[in-house]
């Protein structure tokens, strides 16, 4: 299955990423989803991280059906696991948790495991408002070599 390319939409609210950590710039298109890549940016555990990767077909309802996942995610032990970004609402309803195990197991079969973070998991304060203002600096290029030193930290021990 080829790759998803997110384009603007007026549904959708589409946003970029500029990640230090892979070097690229990822598409994401949720403010949860970009909330969320603050966390893979400066997560010690994670080696990297990919929004929109390839997808996967699943069977539902004797059906072929076609879904791409919101992340892959490396981290540093070799564990691949793909993520499902949802607000709480969607992803404890009954049709979510169904269609959800199904694209579960295609995924295992594939050898990643698939799982859902929610703003319980995602937007976690002041965590969250940190995060942002050290991205904010870490892109910076005027940045003295105190402060290079600082992000450095934050680098090598993450979300603590």
């Amino acid at each position: 299955m080829k790759k998803r390319i997110l384009r603007n939409s007026s549904v959708k609210n589409i946003s970029r990423f500029v990640s230090l950590k892979t070097d690229s710039i990822h598409t994401v298109e949720s403010d949860l989803e970009f909330d969320a890549c603050f966390h893979f940016e400066f997560s010690a555990k994670i080696l990297t991280f990919e929004a929109q990767p390839i997808g996967l077909e699943y069977h539902l309802d004797g059906k072929q059906r076609k879904y791409t996942p919101d992340f892959l995610v490396s981290y540093n032990d070799t564990y691949q696991p793909f993520y499902e970004i949802k607000p709480k609402r969607i992803a404890e309803t009954e049709e979510f948790k169904e269609t959800f195990s199904a694209k579960r197991e295609q995924a295992l079969s594939m050898g990643n495991n698939l799982k859902v973070l929610a703003e319980d998991d995602i937007q976690i304060y002041p965590l969250l408002d940190n995060l942002k203002i050290i991205h904010r600096y870490a892109c910076d290029d005027r940045l003295n070599s105190l402060q290079h030193q600082i992000l450095s930290l934050f680098r090598k021990h993450g979300e603590q």
